[in-house]
């Protein structure tokens, strides 16, 4: 099997390589998964998030992945393209590769980058970036312009998800192809150029204080002033990846000693209390949505590789699971959890339904009881599997319960709803936002397992 790739892998040196629903019944009262049914239930649910992102996020004629699709459309409306959303495809290439689900996936991620990086004098797509390599958050999808959205900016946070996303293809097809004797790989040194053509540096805008520009004006990137990111938000992987590039290139810089300040020690992130458990926040006391501890655990072994940090990460999930029991006065479903971002279905205040929309949750801020098992499956390789806390049980039941479940063209998957009324069913799935969904899962699957994050991140 293609997987079995791995074991050959860890034996390569990362210091070595060059930067680049309705419900049926409660979940609850449903059985617990026998160790052989959660195994199949994993690389199922596996498999189809995978389908998911190179079926329909992905637009074949230029590779590009949309910033999300309108659950069961056949044909799409004009959606725009997220560069972030695209770093999340190209992570799901490599998955489905090693999986054995998608075919031609590394002629898929050569085509994607090089269009990124190269116009395209037949089909006419090209990207415009700034003069030290920054991409707008949302270009067209078939012809790479910037779209309204991002209209003069360039987006720091989401070059950084697209380079994350693109070393770790890069780094996964070049050690399959090492190993079978090809040397490296194309994704590779397409991936380099596009990682090694940014100036990480630039993005900050203060060491000491540890400031951060989100975005900039223009091509000569103006920078807006009182714009900026501190510690501790998702912000927080653009400074790792600086880092990164740094010691890589053999030198000590600005990110090197922004990121060793205030990133790098867990236990100097600024903490927050809910009912007990210590969770990682704003230096304001504000929590933050949890895609941000996750992104981190996945893409930054700084974090993800901290015993300090992945038990932080088990006292969220845990505080998760209060603020639905203490929220919902322990009438939600017990399996229904998950502080995230994404479309959500908003109540008016006489508590009913008003519309579908994009909303942002977190332990201080959750107006409709939105839940996210997109952001369960992301906490679940940090538990052992089928133990009392373990998210993965609790996805198992809803999926049996057809409590959060959606259908995309054939194509199965969970997905928000209101623990509130959860038969309510949202209009869209975000790729940024499910991305949790995939990286968990593929964190729990062991033909793959976290191991694939340490070893081909930054």
């Amino acid at each position: 099997m293609k997987i079995r790739l791995l074991s050959a892998l860890v034996a390569l040196s990362i210091s070595s390589i060059t930067l680049l629903s309705a419900r049926a019944e409660e979940p609850a009262a449903l059985h617990d998964p026998s160790r052989e049914e959660l195994s199949a239930f994993v690389r199922e649910r596996l498999s189809e998030a995978v389908l998911l992102f190179d079926r329909h996020f992905r637009v074949p004629e230029t590779g590009q992945y949309l910033d999300a699709i309108v659950i069961g459309e056949k044909k799409q409306p004009k959606l725009p393209s997220s560069i972030a959303a695209t770093g999340v495809g190209l992570v799901s290439l490599a998955i489905g590769d090693a999986l054995g689900v998608i075919d031609n996936a590394e002629e898929k991620a050569i085509k994607t980058l090089r269009n990124l990086l190269y116009p395209n004098k037949k089909s006419g797509f090209n990207v415009a970036r700034s003069k030290n390599g920054w991409y707008p958050h949302f270009i067209d999808a078939r012809t790479g312009k910037t779209s309204r959205g991002s209209q003069g900016k360039v987006s720091t946070i989401d070059t950084a998800l697209l380079a994350a996303g693109s070393a770790i293809a890069a780094r996964y097809f070049s050690a399959k192809s090492f190993t079978q004797g090809k040397g490296e790989s194309r994704v590779f040194t397409l991936s380099g150029r596009l990682v090694g053509g940014v100036r990480w540096s630039k993005a900050i805008f203060n060491v000491e204080r540890g400031l951060i520009h989100l975005i900039f004006k223009g091509k000569d990137e103006e920078p807006l002033e009182r714009v900026f990111a501190n510690p501790f938000d998702e912000y927080a992987l653009l400074p790792c990846i600086a880092m990164r590039g740094e010691q890589l290139a053999g030198r000590r810089g600005p990110a090197h000693d922004l990121f060793f300040r205030h990133y790098a020690d867990v236990r100097t992130l600024p903490m927050n209390d809910f009912k007990g458990e210590s969770v990682i926040g704003k230096r304001n006391g504000n929590f933050i949505a949890h895609f941000t501890h996750l992104f981190a655990y996945y893409y930054c072994n700084n974090f993800g590789g901290q015993a300090a940090y992945r038990d932080e990460l088990r006292q969220l999930a845990s505080a998760d699971r209060k603020h639905f029991k203490i929220s919902g006065k322990e009438k939600f479903p017990a399996a229904l959890w998950g502080l995230g971002a994404g479309s959500e279905i908003k109540f008016d205040e006489n508590g009913k339904f008003k519309r579908s929309g994009y909303g942002v949750n977190n332990l201080g801020k959750n107006p409709h009881n939105t839940a996210s098992p997109a952001i369960m499956a992301g906490f679940a390789p940090l538990f052992r599997a089928g133990s009392k806390d373990d998210p993965m049980m609790d996805l198992y039941r809803l999926w049996k319960a057809k409590t959060c479940r959606y259908d995309h063209l054939g194509v199965g998957f969970l997905w928000r709803c209101s623990a509130r009324d959860p038969k309510l069913k949202v209009r869209k799935v975000e790729a940024v936002d499910f991305s949790t969904y995939l990286l968990g899962f593929a964190g729990r699957e062991p033909l793959i397992s976290v191991a694939f994050f340490r070893h081909f991140n930054l």
